[in-house]
């Protein structure tokens, strides 16, 4: 759960500077700006604009995985909003 706009606007633009560029159109349509929800924010990724972005398939089966650029950036925004708030980041997302 993200707990500020801040944050949450943190995380989109990191989001979108990392996002791969072959089209253009995950980078500028698809990552959509933070929301408010009853306890905090929500930020999307993909959506009708790119239905395919948050994850990617294992070559030869039918399972998917996060994309890789996605785990980057949430472990890298984890380790800001640690250091912001005086936390530890307990866990990172790995292949």
């Amino acid at each position: 759960m993200i707990l500020s706009q801040d944050d949450a606007d943190l995380l989109v633009s990191m989001l979108i500077i990392n996002a791969p560029e072959d089209t253009g159109n995950l980078k500028h349509n698809a990552i959509l700006a933070a929301q408010p929800i009853s306890n905090g924010w929500i930020v999307e990724i993909g959506g009708p604009n790119a239905p395919y972005a948050p994850f990617i398939k294992l070559k030869g089966t039918h399972n998917q995985i996060l994309n890789p650029w996605i785990e980057d950036t949430l472990n890298e925004w984890a380790r800001i909003m640690a250091q912001k708030y005086g936390g530890v980041v307990n866990a990172t997302i790995n292949r």
